[in-house]
């Protein structure tokens, strides 16, 4: 499922479960009128890709790198903070926005 920072989140990791709030991993809690999506799927794709460009929201790049941090914390087994850390460096970095057109390019 997708955390979405407007409220508390049940997580479950290795071994591992419990519920945070945005404010665990450094976040302010949302209001759910900031994160509108797009209507369809080739909408979102812009927005998703607007975010990776450093053209998104606050809001949008906030809930982009609880998601992403918490993928990687996961995969890496890492903390949850430097999981975080680690999805800001790509995304500032251009290397997020990078690894998305090259999924686009092999799944069009």
């Amino acid at each position: 499922d997708e955390i979405s920072l407007t409220s508390d989140f049940k997580y479950i990791s290795r071994g591992e479960e419990g519920v945070l709030s945005p404010g665990d991993l450094g976040f302010e809690r949302l209001d759910p009128s900031v994160l509108a999506g797009g209507e369809t799927v080739a909408e979102s794709a812009i927005i998703f890709e607007d975010v990776l460009s450093g053209r998104g929201t606050a809001a949008q790049e906030s809930v982009i790198l609880a998601n992403a941090g918490l993928a990687i914390a996961t995969g890496k087994s890492v903390s949850f903070g430097e999981g975080i850390e680690q999805a800001r460096t790509a995304l500032s970095s251009g290397a997020a926005l990078k690894s998305f057109k090259k999924f686009l390019e092999v799944n069009s």
